[in-house]
């Protein structure tokens, strides 16, 4: 048997199963546990592998299936979903002491369904020996867990929710930082995807209102009540949003959420007031016409700045009243779940009251007004699906709070948060956000963002198609520099910095890097008014194009040019045997043949005569 684990390893790399099947069949009644042994690691080490399925079940069905080959199964599948999970409850059986690494390494990645597979076999065995193990990190009965893989698998807010729940009843704990000891494993991974979940299950509810003692439209703060009491995590519901009388907001226990509409003029942040420099100040929007024109000056280090040197940003929308980062943190929480885009951007609240994040039991003291049937259901439905995942990191300690800078958070539009540009163009696309944004804040302004900030990494292509549609913007700029993905988006998106006409183009595009610099981008920069060519000439008909085509073959922006202009108007021009071959070469057998009575007789000939694919 001295050569039987490489013949084997040997076969199954071919994929030749039959040749497998006879080898294990002879040889399988006269190995060793030593041999059988690395007939398993073999099989172990192709579990991920798509194209071996076959042979992994077959070398499976002969020797057996042990504990270990189904927690490499598991746990190959845990880690690309894209493989097949045919098997998947029989392994989960088949587990015993190993359950516990594979179950956390399961919640790791947000591996719903083999979380609830788990669950249901093998829940009796809790809690999970879970520990962190000096230099390594978590680790399940010694066994380090992926603590990198990404929290992804899942489809629905309830499979989020399902997956916190199991942690809790596996008695991983500290897997929330609750002990302590540094474990905010979950917390500090990028929830992004699951708080986006969790975010679209739910529609916002109608708000409470507070006055003169009494709350009506009290049926989300009844629903929450109820939801809380059969939570794992109550905490998560201890906050409301409430309309409270302008009157009483002094004398109420909360954190007021009031409309902002500002803009900030100042030196530059390094040059401000420590290192002196002027202090920033805040302006109303509807000032901003006059505050430009007043041409303050802002004292740096080094000279003054005024104007458009001194614009600082935009807050628009709502201002939680308070320093306590916490506080400000749940604020933007439940504001993404309770209050529509509108109302985040401080519109639609009822005359005469303002925004308050209140303490749920707090609300609950007050007298409560008649219930409405229907609007209970219809709280109780938003209840139902409420999980507002940021908050759990919100609750914890400062350390966590940084988990939250992936995670899309507003209220409104400010330009200090993060994915400020994004937020924004994506309402700029929308057509009723965009005249709303537009009501907001003066055009110059958004004009600002929108030459500094549409073609920049993160700006989908569609929201800048959208928002030039909806708000008539212009590229400002003759010269743009782009790569090649981003050109070939804004093409697609139907894109127009410039309109090309008989005099050539107007602005150009350069593309730096050798990999961004090829006919497919080249072509879409023409296609959107950019000439990315090298020379200063810009207007270069179509016969020039063809001599340079011929000249510089390296030269891209030529057989792009050619293609920009089409095979049907570039068919009458060729007049050679090369230039023949070059047309075959730039257009499709396709495009050649539709436009064959276009060409010379005598080229015409050349193409069917010669092996140009036709």
């Amino acid at each position: 048997m001295r050569n039987y684990k490489e013949f084997l390893n040997t076969l199954i790399e071919r994929q030749q199963i039959e040749s497998i099947e006879a080898l294990i069949s002879h040889v399988l009644p006269t190995l060793d546990e030593s041999s059988l042994e690395e007939t398993r690691e073999l099989m172990d080490a192709y579990m991920t592998s798509a194209p071996h399925k076959a042979i992994v079940d077959l070398i499976a069905s002969r020797i057996g299936v042990t504990e270990e080959t189904s927690s490499a199964y598991l746990l190959a599948r845990i880690a690309d979903p894209e493989l097949d999970r045919l098997d998947l409850n029989q392994h989960i059986k088949n587990l015993k002491g190993l359950y516990g690494h594979v179950l956390t390494e399961a919640i790791f990645k947000g591996d719903v369904e083999v979380v609830r597979l788990i669950h249901e076999s093998h829940a009796h065995r809790y809690p999970v020996n879970f520990g962190f193990v000096s230099n390594i990190g978590p680790c399940v009965d010694g066994k380090e867990v992926s603590k990198r893989e990404s929290f992804t698998s899942f489809k629905a807010a309830a499979d989020v929710e399902y997956v916190f729940d199991v942690l809790l009843q596996a008695g991983l704990e500290q897997l929330l930082g609750r002990n302590n000891d540094g474990s905010a494993w979950i917390l500090g991974k990028n929830l992004t995807e699951a708080v986006i979940a969790t975010r679209s299950a739910v529609s916002p509810p109608a708000i409470p209102l507070l006055s003169r003692g009494q709350v009506r439209q009290p049926e989300l703060a009844l629903a929450l009540s109820d939801r809380r009491s059969s939570s794992s995590y109550p905490e998560l519901y201890d906050k409301i949003l409430v309309w409270v009388d302008n009157e009483e907001v002094a004398e109420t226990t909360g954190t007021p959420i009031v409309p902002c509409r500002k803009f900030t003029m100042g030196p530059e942040a390094r040059n401000e007031l420590s290192n002196g420099g002027s202090q920033p100040e805040d302006f109303n929007l509807v000032d901003y016409e006059a505050v430009m024109a007043s041409g303050k000056e802002y004292r740096q280090a080094y000279g003054h700045v005024s104007g458009d040197q001194a614009f600082r940003g935009i807050s628009v929308g709502l201002e939680p009243k308070t320093q306590a980062s916490k506080e400000r943190n749940l604020s933007h929480d439940i504001a993404q779940y309770m209050l529509t885009p509108r109302q985040r951007l401080g519109l639609d609240g009822p005359s005469g009251m303002t925004l308050m994040m209140m303490d749920l039991d707090v609300i609950l003291g007050y007298d409560v007004c008649m219930v409405d049937d229907v609007d209970l259901a219809h709280a109780q439905d938003f209840a139902k699906t409420y999980f507002p995942l940021e908050s759990l990191i919100s609750l914890r300690d400062k350390k966590l709070v940084m988990a939250r800078d992936a995670i899309p958070s507003d209220l409104g539009i400010q330009s200090t948060q993060n994915g400020f540009s994004e937020n924004l163009f994506s309402r700029l696309a929308d057509p009723e956000m965009a005249k709303v944004i537009a009501d907001l804040v003066p055009m110059p302004i958004l004009d600002r963002y929108f030459q500094r900030d549409a073609l920049g990494d993160g700006i989908a292509a569609n929201d800048v198609a959208g928002a030039i549609k909806n708000l008539g913007f212009v590229f400002a700029k003759d010269t743009y520099t782009l790569n090649r993905y981003k050109a070939v988006r804004l093409n697609g998106a139907r894109i127009r910095f410039a309109e090309v006409s008989d005099d050539g183009f107007v602005k150009r595009v350069s593309f730096d890097a050798p990999v961004d610099r090829q006919e497919d981008s080249y072509l879409a920069a023409m296609q959107m008014g950019l000439w990315p060519g090298k020379g200063s000439e810009m207007k270069l008909s179509i016969k020039e194009a063809l001599t340079q085509a011929m000249r510089l073959k390296q030269e891209l922006e030529y057989p792009a040019l050619l293609k920009y202009h089409g095979a049907r108007k570039v068919a009458p021009y060729i007049k050679t045997e090369p230039q023949t071959k070059l047309f075959a070469t730039v257009f499709s057998s396709e495009e050649v043949r539709d436009c064959l009575q276009l060409l010379p007789k005598k080229m015409r000939e050349t193409c069917l005569a010669g092996d140009l694919g036709l």
